[in-house]
């Protein structure tokens, strides 16, 4: 009698647990639960926001153009016009080519840029290139010049309120000279007015960057001034005005 009470207690639990008509999973299976994804992180939003994410005003950051991707980028001042293309190859690779003029002098040529850490906040890139150049102002004007370095670019929290970028690396000629450079950059803020501040440093020369760039995911504007100076400058180096224009279609 006992066994009879406690199976006529059980079978309406029983009953619940079996799969029914309407129950699509079969017995003793738990249905698959697909995690929600994980949401973008600092420099992910860094890169979905800005058109000139791979660099400053010059200098460059550790993110790269993203795959199937091309932007076409200005940059222009005090008579110098530099024009360049990039490309994302994807694996976090980046091809890019410039052409850049001023006065009597003109450079060409293309650069790759590999990204080898991409982690939450952090990221590490290494770089190379090599161009052409012609200066009608020497006895030999056909050169070239190469360099190669590292990127490493930091986001202040999980939105990159703050990204802080510095390369470093060698740079060199077609007549075996070479030497070194290093550049810092900030670009703050994550709307569509962003104050950018950028230091570089190259072979006894420096350069010094303060504007703002305005845009977004798919234009970028960059406007600031520029101040360089050479170790033989007595009296400190000109001040010009800058303009950049990014588009990532």
């Amino acid at each position: 009698m006992r066994l009879v009470v406690l199976a006529v207690l059980a079978l309406p639990a029983l009953a619940a647990a079996q799969p029914g008509p309407d129950d699509p999973t079969p017995p003793g299976m738990t249905p698959l639960v697909v995690p929600p994804p994980a949401p973008p992180s600092g420099l992910d939003l860094a890169d979905q926001r800005d058109a000139a994410a791979d660099r400053a005003f010059g200098a460059s950051t550790a993110l790269v153009v993203p795959r199937g991707t091309a932007d076409v980028s200005i940059r222009a001042g005090s008579g110098v016009l530099d024009t360049s293309v990039a490309i994302g190859l994807g694996a976090g690779l980046e091809l890019s080519a410039d052409y850049g003029r001023g006065g009597n002098e003109s450079m060409a040529g293309a650069a790759l840029k590999l990204a080898v850490v991409r982690e939450g906040l952090f990221g590490l890139a290494i770089e190379g290139g090599y161009h052409s150049t012609n200066n009608q102002d020497t006895a030999n004007p056909d050169g070239s010049v190469w360099s190669a370095g590292v990127a490493a670019s930091l986001c202040s929290d999980s939105s990159c309120a703050v990204l802080l970028s510095v390369t470093a690396g060698e740079v060199g000629d077609g007549n075996n000279h070479t030497g070194t450079y290093a550049t810092g950059s900030v670009l703050f803020g994550t709307g569509g007015f962003r104050p950018i501040l950028e230091v570089a440093v190259a072979s006894g020369q420096s350069a010094e960057f303060l504007g703002v760039r305005m845009g977004g995911h798919s234009v970028a504007i960059d406007v600031g001034i520029a101040a360089a100076s050479s170790d033989d400058d007595e009296d400190g180096g000109a001040v010009i005005p800058l303009f950049g224009l990014t588009v990532r279609p």
